[in-house]
């Protein structure tokens, strides 16, 4: 391997690396407002109509 591969190759690792550290920040960041939406809009007025029909004290 010549010098110059050699540091193409270190190039593109780090480049791959960087890529993989953006995507595990949108995939953590999805999921955390995926699991807000769900509780805003779906369980929060579940329990709500719980509360109404006196599911529940």
């Amino acid at each position: 391997m010549t010098p110059r591969t050699r540091r193409r190759a270190a190039r593109l690792v780090r480049r791959v690396a960087a890529a993989a550290a953006v995507a595990a920040a949108a995939l953590a960041l999805g999921v955390a407002l995926a699991v807000a939406i769900v509780h805003v809009f779906v369980l929060e007025p579940l329990r709500v109509l719980a509360h109404l029909i006196g599911a529940t004290s």
